[in-house]
């Protein structure tokens, strides 16, 4: 009889966990995108100030790739009901141009 809820427990227990991952829903909350995008800008752009202040980045470099996180995040935002993406390009942009700056 234990071992019949201890197995009853389990099965809910697994049950509980791999339902998320089995019924996702296709449907993504488009305010909490844009939250999401709002807080990836913020973090950011956050990061380039503190390598400002550290001295990797020059001033114009910074504001160079300020406004390219700023153009790039301001896209995002009005192409948000088109189609949603990950917006890997503008780290891959930055590292690119601190590559470009230190070679």
């Amino acid at each position: 009889m234990l071992y019949l809820i201890i197995i009853l427990i389990l099965l809910t227990c697994i049950t509980y966990v791999t339902y998320p991952f089995i019924y996702q829903s296709k449907h993504i909350d488009p305010l909490l995108y844009k939250r999401n995008i709002k807080i990836r800008k913020r973090g950011l752009i956050s990061e380039l100030n503190n390598e400002l202040e550290s001295g990797i980045l020059s001033n114009d470099l910074y504001n160079q790739l300020k406004d390219d996180v700023d153009e790039m995040i301001n896209s995002e935002l009005k192409n948000l009901n088109k189609e949603i993406k990950i917006i890997d390009p503008i780290e891959k942009l930055i590292q690119s141009k601190k590559n470009e700056k230190n070679n």
